[in-house]
């Protein structure tokens, strides 16, 4: 498979992901009993009427410099300065379906580490590390990973609970066009 799109798969699930030049889902679903690099163009995004001309993407922390138009996933700044960083993929290593992105914002001085999983029932976990580079600290003010969803999708399961019930399951309507859980 192309070293830009990479797969994890599992009996349940598979995850398309585009590393370069910044890392983003662009399928994720029922597994597919077949896929090349080449079938990624024919599920790309379409560019929305009334927005910029190419399309925003949606990273695994959208980011504003980017031209999203919604909450982006990392916000913080250098004394009011590298308020909206952009990063780009400098490595990128697969183990199984254990997937290791770095990815550097040199403007503003940051790294970004991702690490997705896809297990063997199909659950995918996401989480980052970010990294200042510089001496002057980055205050961060938030750092999300955010995943697309299926348009389809009309709710969402969630956990709350307090100390010696936490976990307890409920469903949410999906009403908007963003779920957050903090």
């Amino acid at each position: 498979m192309s070293d830009s799109i990479l797969r994890l798969q599992s009996a349940a699930a598979d995850v398309v992901i585009k590393t370069r030049p910044f890392a983003e889902i662009i399928y994720w679903g029922p597994h597919l009993s077949h896929f090349s690099p080449q079938d990624a163009a024919s599920i790309a995004r379409p560019v929305a009427n009334g927005r910029l001309d190419v399309d925003s993407p949606v990273t695994l922390m959208a980011e504003l410099g980017h031209g999203l138009f919604g909450a982006p996933g990392i916000e913080g700044h250098r004394q009011g300065l590298d308020a909206s960083p952009m990063f780009t993929t400098t490595e990128v290593v697969q183990d199984g379906q254990n997937l290791t992105l770095l990815s550097e914002d040199a403007q503003a001085g940051l790294r970004l580490c991702s690490e997705i999983q896809l297990d063997s029932s199909g659950v995918l976990s996401v989480r980052h590390g970010l990294t200042n580079l510089r001496p002057q600290p980055w205050q961060v003010d938030r750092l999300a990973v955010t995943l697309p969803v299926a348009e389809r999708a009309r709710e969402v399961m969630a956990f709350h609970g307090r100390w010696i019930r936490e976990f307890q399951p409920h469903r949410l309507t999906l009403e908007h066009d963003s779920f957050v859980l903090e």
